[in-house]
């Protein structure tokens, strides 16, 4: 017999209604307007991408999170380095902050609460763009990759701007 999901919390934003939603003990998804972002159980990309960003770096001591999602990008960049390092994550939506926080701190082993994590409730691309030569890693983990739509000019994450700064906060 397949649970169904209970929804524990939901937020309004301006792409529809964000919620967390649990099945059983430890199955987790958070949806947007109905729509399924990511669920707990299906997290090998989150956990590739950071482990893949910070071994391309010879011991990252600054890394940058933008997205904090269910916080396996968070606990896979934290697993990725040294006990000297800081990983800071910046998440738009401080609903998602609190589940990590809370409801789902354990499924990451409470990757928010680890003494190298530091959260900025905010915008990655401000983030990005007011800290030039600060970063060895930048992982950004949105819900929303490159694609067609994102391809204008001024599209914060993908366009040439962005990622000029996006260069330009890297060290060199």
């Amino acid at each position: 017999m397949v649970r169904p999901w209970q929804v524990l919390d939901r937020v309004d934003t301006d792409e529809g209604p964000l919620e967390l939603r649990r099945r059983g003990d430890s199955d987790y998804m958070i949806t947007i307007d109905g729509r399924s972002l990511m669920i707990s159980h299906g997290n090998r990309s989150e956990i590739e991408l950071a482990e893949m960003a910070c071994k391309a770096h010879k011991a990252p001591r600054k890394v940058l999170v933008g997205g904090l999602g269910m916080g396996f990008t968070l606990r896979a960049a934290l697993d990725s380095v040294g006990p000297d390092a800081e990983v800071t994550v910046a998440e738009l939506t401080p609903t998602v902050v609190d589940w990590c926080k809370g409801e789902m701190a354990h499924i990451t082993g409470d990757a928010c609460g680890d003494p190298r994590t530091r959260i900025v409730v905010g915008d990655v691309a401000k983030v990005i763009a007011d800290s030039p030569g600060t970063w060895d890693v930048i992982i950004l983990d949105l819900y929303e990759g490159p694609h067609d739509a994102t391809q204008a000019a001024n599209d914060p994450f993908y366009g040439p701007k962005a990622l000029e700064h996006t260069a330009a906060a890297l060290r060199k």
